[in-house]
């Protein structure tokens, strides 16, 4: 889905691609979670790749969680572009 911006952009920019639980490549799932969670596993992966804060781009499920991050970790998002990210039916 972020294959063109991933071409634009990555001459530039580090870019770091996450497929939400479930989707991609990702495991199957096995439990539920939350998007707090989620913005856990955000901050971890954040942590060991070493970067201090990030422009976050999410759709849907990454809409969601990336407004949960910018809220958990206010210091860590540089910015944050959030599409389709409502839980409600459409």
């Amino acid at each position: 889905m972020w294959r063109g911006q991933v071409d634009h952009f990555a001459s530039s920019y580090q870019m770091v691609l996450i497929d939400p639980p479930g989707h991609g490549e990702s495991e199957s799932l096995n439990r539920y979670f939350t998007l707090e969670e989620c913005a856990l596993c955000l901050s971890q992966i954040l942590n060991q790749l070493e970067i201090e804060d990030c422009v976050l781009l999410g759709n849907s499920w990454g809409g969601m969680m990336g407004g949960v991050f910018a809220a958990l970790y206010p210091n860590r998002t540089r910015a944050a572009v959030l599409m389709n990210c409502t839980a409600s039916v459409a």
